[in-house]
């Protein structure tokens, strides 16, 4: 029941807008179609006509500004029916106190005596009625001009803001403009830089793979010229000892060439390997770079959607980007330094697996000299030197192994952490983001509502001066009413005096005319008779002065 009684409370509309309520709204300055509840699309016009912003509203900001609307109709509508009650008591008072008025007057005075009163009330009321209108018509007048002296210094302070946000806004854009311009030819700059790392490098490169394969080709040139030479010598000594060592050559023959052929594919795997090395930190380096990239478009987006950030952000973000960016060189730098000791590491083994091989060949065409002098103890000997650099090797392979997946998992570990890096600042800056749009929409949100309430404060006051300017002329209107029938009554009272000054001199001078008759008619009388007519005509005359007195 209290829910259905508050709405209906609320509910006013132009059918139930009563003549009291649209005199209590005229009172109170505040304009009927204000009572009316507002549609969806109302509001929406309403805040189009009051932001100045030309921001992009969400339906949480509209709904919002709507609720702050019906809250305000609602305390107006309580207003607006408190003075309606002020005015059914009003109108209950002025019946009564006619009423009493007309009743004791008409029972208690006479005609001339009510009019002579109540001209004198009247013009007592009027006098005082007038004084206090004029008195509280001119503490509404200073109080009028002090509010619109403070709204005058209001609306002063806030164009000189405005004026001053506008200043700032441009200084900063300007700034930021600057700023930009500068970090694009830093970018360049660091662009070409990095692109003329990449052909040093990428030449470089080239010119070592270039002296690689001249010195394999050296190496195997000279291995070639040793094995012909060592080839002679053997032959020499076959054909002085050819029948003995023929079944033994042949054997060494046969593991020469095993040991030749494994010695090929360790190289051709080395190789290979050492080919895929560079292509993968080749492609190492080329995501790295797609990464910055990334990083660089990111950074040019972010600091797009902050181009009305204070000078202070942009510095504080152009100086994480900096520190970023610096970060990931050095990442790329120590990868890029640890690529090249790998290289190095790896050139260094070959160089040393070369060393060795030369040091065995050596050491196999010595053992071959003393062949024909230890036949059995070389062969026995060549077999157990043979497995022990076979191990040897092995074992080699195998650190080489483990330090390359040691290497591996190591980069593996940095990419994770980088990315784990990137990942927590890029949450950071969408959560400072997302709380700066959020205090940027309730910004708007109120200064929207602040417009709207100015304009209707405005409206009002104006209502209510307008208000106060026709009660005064009403008041005006009423008492030049009042004087105008104070002095048609001063009038009429003044013609019936008129009439009966004339009835009274009339009455005398006919007197007199019957006097002066009766006179001639009987002559001259007695003294006593003479005397008794001058005392007739004494008191004839005294009558007629007191005549005149009253009139």
């Amino acid at each position: 029941m209290s829910s259905d009684y508050e709405q209906d409370f609320y509910n006013i509309t132009q059918a139930t807008l009563t003549p009291r309520l649209q005199e209590a709204c005229r009172r109170e300055g505040i304009h009927p179609n204000e009572l009316f509840k507002k549609t969806r699309e109302q509001v929406m016009q309403l805040i189009k006509q009051r932001d100045t912003v030309g921001a992009q509203l969400t339906e949480d900001m509209v709904t919002e500004i709507e609720k702050h609307l019906e809250d305000k109709r609602k305390r107006r509508i309580n207003i607006v029916r408190s003075q309606r009650q002020k005015i059914l008591q009003e109108d209950n008072n002025v019946s009564r106190n006619s009423n009493h008025i007309s009743n004791l007057n008409l029972s208690t005075m006479s005609f001339a005596d009510k009019q002579q009163k109540m001209l004198e009330n009247i013009k007592r009321r009027q006098q005082m009625e007038i004084e206090k209108m004029v008195e509280q018509e001119q503490l509404k007048e200073r109080k009028s001009q002090i509010a619109l002296q403070k709204m005058l210094k209001q609306q002063e302070k806030e164009k000189q803001f405005h004026d001053e946000l506008q200043k700032k806004r441009y200084q900063n854009e300007q700034l930021r403009q600057k700023q930009e311009m500068e970090r694009k030819k830093k970018e360049q700059r660091e662009k070409e830089l990095l692109e003329q790392r990449t052909k040093e490098n990428d030449l470089k490169e080239q010119k070592r793979r270039q002296k690689e394969q001249e010195s394999m080709m050296k190496q195997k040139q000279e291995a070639e010229q040793r094995e012909l030479e060592r080839r002679k010598k053997q032959e020499q000594m076959q054909r002085e000892n050819e029948q003995f060592q023929n079944e033994q050559q042949k054997q060494l023959e046969y593991k020469k060439q095993l040991l030749e052929q494994k010695e090929r594919k360790r190289i051709q795997m080395m190789e290979s390997r050492t080919i895929e090395r560079k292509t993968q930190a080749e492609k190492e380096r080329a995501e790295l770079e797609k990464k910055l990239q990334m990083v660089k478009q990111y950074n040019e987006n972010l600091l797009e959607k902050k181009r009305n950030d204070y000078s202070v952000k942009e510095q504080h973000v152009e100086q994480k980007r900096r520190e970023f960016e610096e970060y990931l060189e050095k990442v790329r730098q120590e990868k890029a330094r640890q690529a090249e000791e790998k290289q190095k590491q790896i050139n260094k083994i070959m160089q040393t697996n070369q060393q060795k091989e030369e040091e065995k060949r050596q050491q196999y065409e010595h053992k071959q000299q003393e062949y024909q002098k230890k036949k059995e103890v070389m062969s026995e000997q060549q077999r157990q030197q043979m497995e022990e650099k076979m191990k040897k090797y092995r074992d080699k392979e195998q650190k080489i192994q483990m330090i390359l997946q040691k290497n591996e998992m190591m980069q593996e570990q940095q990419k994770q952490e980088l990315q784990k890096k990137l990942d927590r600042t890029q949450l950071k800056l969408q959560a400072l983001e997302q709380k700066k749009e959020e205090d940027q929409k309730q910004k708007i949100t109120l200064q929207i509502i602040k417009d709207i309430d100015k304009f209707d404060n405005l409206t009002r006051m104006e209502q209510l001066s307008e208000l106060r300017r026709t009660k005064l002329e009403m008041k005006l209107s009423k008492d030049d009413e009042r004087t105008e029938m104070v002095r048609r009554e001063r009038e009429n009272l003044a013609k019936q005096a008129e009439i009966i000054r004339k009835e009274a001199e009339e009455k005398r001078q006919q007197f007199i005319q019957e006097f002066e008759k009766k006179k001639k008619l009987q002559g001259i009388t007695q003294e006593g008779q003479r005397d008794k007519q001058v005392s007739v005509n004494n008191r004839s005359q005294s009558s007629g002065i007191n005549m005149r007195q009253q009139q």
